[in-house]
């Protein structure tokens, strides 16, 4: 659902404003209406990206610094904030602050923009006395992982591009041109075409008459998914069966620990328990069987097993990965062994995606040529077969 921001008064007259996910801007002026407000405005607001997040970080980090107060930090950070989203949750938290509440009870209040992770690193900052280094670490963290989709993204932009046309070039020909085609076929007469044009005059015909399996069926595949997803059971064997998955089972694999070991350094380094920082990282691991064998190593490390013995138990952790904990644990330098083994997951990981972007290019440039040839083909083959016999438009049909 959409999510919305509104400025409201009370019955007392004192002024209102915030933000809410409702399904329309008159649903929601329903019910702050019937909660005895009067709206003024709504205004149907955007995301809060990685971006901004990285920004306010960086800007909180100065200012505390210098020796602001956190409150008024807040309130100069809103002042300069674009997003509308971003900007009335930090002047609720300034509010906050300023009655007494802490900067990571006062973030806390707007889970949908503040993940997990986040209100960790500040409370450890808050803890430590080092809130500031604890936010130049997160906005370092938050700009890290939008360059690594970004970089992503790019490799795969082209082949994407490819895809698009491909499938494009060849619905708009077998629904909108192929047609034209067959109707002329039969005006020449033409009743057992070659194997190929009427192997590609059937595409044409379940496309043009059975073009709602085309949407559905790829909805219902992903409705299904999702389903699925909520069923920890399910979800962690599809997770298993996906790091299985050639190539992309062990790009995946390896942006997990990734994801995982930079996240638990910046914790650890920022002062959090080793507990409270193997809690906050498991749950930015996307896939659910590394999740849980996160869990079951941390649930070892409570019972008294080193970090490095109890990952070793685990196996989807590398024993090169584990090795590096575990010098990281011998020499006290974890939060730096852990951010050095996130760097060599993230370069492996993107070494992979780059080798084998290049053969799927490849790949999907030769389906194209493919898909154009056997459409050239189906098309102009039975008016070769015609004219090779002497035929005539006109007296194909006779023959």
């Amino acid at each position: 659902m959409p999510t919305y921001l509104y400025t409201t008064k009370d019955a007392a007259g004192a002024q209102h404003y915030g933000y809410q996910k409702a399904k329309s801007a008159d649903a929601l002026t329903t019910h702050l209406s019937d909660r005895g407000l009067v709206v003024f405005e709504i205004e149907r607001i955007a995301k809060v990206n990685a971006s901004d997040l990285s920004m306010l970080c960086l800007q909180l980090s100065i200012l505390i610094r210098i020796g602001i107060p956190t409150a008024e930090c807040l309130t100069i950070a809103a002042q300069h904030m674009e997003n509308r989203r971003l900007k009335a949750v930090l002047e609720n938290a300034a509010v906050s602050v300023a009655s007494g509440a802490t900067l990571s009870e006062s973030l806390s209040k707007h889970p949908s923009v503040f993940n997990g992770v986040f209100i960790a690193m500040v409370q450890a900052g808050e803890r430590g006395h080092t809130l500031s280094e604890a936010l130049q670490r997160l906005s370092t963290f938050i700009k890290l992982g939008t360059v690594k989709r970004r970089r992503t993204a790019s490799m795969l932009a082209f082949s994407a591009a490819v895809a698009f046309l491909t499938v494009t070039c060849t619905l708009v020909f077998l629904m909108c041109i192929f047609p034209r085609f067959v109707q002329l076929f039969k005006d020449m007469g033409i009743k057992d075409p070659p194997e190929i044009t009427f192997f590609v005059y059937s595409l044409s015909v379940f496309l043009t008459t059975k073009w709602y399996l085309c949407i559905a069926e790829p909805f219902l595949l992903w409705a299904a998914a999702r389903l699925s997803r909520k069923s920890p059971k399910i979800a962690e064997a599809a997770d298993t069966l996906a790091l299985n998955i050639p190539v992309l089972g062990k790009v995946q694999h390896l942006r997990c620990i990734s994801n995982f070991s930079r996240t638990l350094g910046m914790l650890l380094a920022s002062g959090a328990s080793t507990d409270s920082a193997l809690e906050k990282s498991a749950s930015v691991v996307s896939n659910k069987k590394i999740s849980s064998e996160i869990r079951n190593a941390r649930t070892l490390i409570a019972d008294g097993a080193g970090i490095s013995e109890a990952f070793g138990c685990s196996g989807h952790f590398p024993p090169a990965a584990v090795h590096i904990i575990g010098i990281g644990e011998q020499q006290c330098t974890l939060d730096t062994a852990l951010a050095g083994l996130a760097d060599a997951c993230d370069k492996e990981a993107e070494s992979t995606v780059a080798f084998y972007s290049t053969f799927l290019e490849v790949g999907l440039l030769l389906f194209f040529a493919l898909s154009l040839a056997t459409m050239a083909v189906a098309t102009f083959l039975p008016l070769n077969y015609i004219y090779a016999d002497g035929l005539t438009p006109g007296k194909a049909g006779d023959n």
